[in-house]
Parts: C-alpha cells; structure tokens; sequence
C-alpha cells in the first residue's frame, strides 16, 4: 500500500510540475511525463486489484475503489472500483500519446529495460483491459505493445526467465550481482 502510493506521490509531482507550465516541452520532457503517467496507472492498477472486488465479478459502480490521488498529497478519499479504472485509462491514454512524440527509450543492452516507454504503457493498458473484461483493446494493446521484441527461441525460454535480457523482456530491472545484496 505505502509504495505504490509513494510512486503515485512522486509521479503526481512530476506530473503537476510538468503540466504547471514554465518548462520549455522537449521529447525528453515528454517521456518523462509519459513515464509519470504509466507509473501512477501502474500503481493505481496494482492497488485496486489487491484491495477492492474485481472489476468483473463486483459492481465497480459502487464497490470501494482505493483513494485516487491526483495532487502531490499521500491521502484522499476513497472512490468506486469504476473511479480508480476511469483514472487508469486516462493515464494510460495520457502516457501513450506523451510516448507518441517522446524521445525514444534507448535501446541496447537489458539495462535499458529498466525505463518505462510506450510499449510497457501499451501492455499495462492491456493488462487494465483484461481486468475489465474488454478483450479486444487487451488485444490490441498487447500486439501494440510486443512492437520491437521478437518472441523467444527454444532456448531462451529453456534459459530460466531469470534475465531481461531475454528479447521477449519489454520492462524488467537490470540486478548488478555487485550492487545487490
């Protein structure tokens, strides 16, 4: 619960300093909003599925949603199940189209996984839209977001699923065994 409403403090911060005007809109800056938004969905679509009734077997109408913070604040009150995904997909849609004219994330190595880009953005909107039920945008959004990374061979997927530097890897960290305890 404290960390994924500490990352939705910390993408609201961006997100409103952003937004607030004053900076001069690059695609860096793009992406890093692109990211804020994908951080603060992300977050509110982990929270919602582990403390509320599931969107297809409640009423998200009217069951208890979890707090749905927009502003720089750790508290809020608490919404609908339907309140907490009508923000999901209006901060998926908000990272997509910040993504869509974004400084690309760099590619190489699986270092470069640990940043959030389009593609993750698209498969966390696939993966809101299988919670609700909406099969065809999970599709669509999922085949979006497999753009760029080619399935496994035999044995990469005999590897163990123990690295991202695996090609089918969209978002995953990069542990550094020296860094690590």
């Amino acid at each position: 619960w404290y960390h994924r409403y500490n990352i939705i403090l910390h993408a609201n911060l961006i997100i409103q300093r952003i937004n607030g005007g004053g900076l001069i809109e690059t695609p860096n800056l793009r992406a890093i909003l692109g990211q804020a938004y994908t951080y603060r969905a992300y977050a509110l679509l982990s929270l919602v599925q582990h403390y509320s009734k599931g969107y297809l077997i409640g009423s998200p109408s009217t069951d208890p949603g979890v707090p749905v913070i927009l502003e720089p604040q750790t508290t809020g009150p608490r919404g609908t199940v339907q309140d907490v995904y009508d923000q999901i997909g209006l901060d998926l849609e908000a990272a997509i189209s910040a993504f869509q004219n974004a400084t690309p994330r760099s590619s190489g190595g699986p270092e470069t996984k640990s940043q959030l880009n389009i593609n993750v953005a698209q498969g966390i909107k696939a993966r809101y839209a299988l919670s609700k039920g909406d099969w065809q945008t999970a599709a669509t959004a999922a085949v979006a977001a497999r753009q760029g990374f080619p399935l496994m061979n035999e044995s990469d997927w005999k590897s163990g699923f123990n690295t991202n530097s695996l090609p089918e890897v969209i978002w995953g960290s990069n542990v550094i065994g020296t860094e690590t305890t």
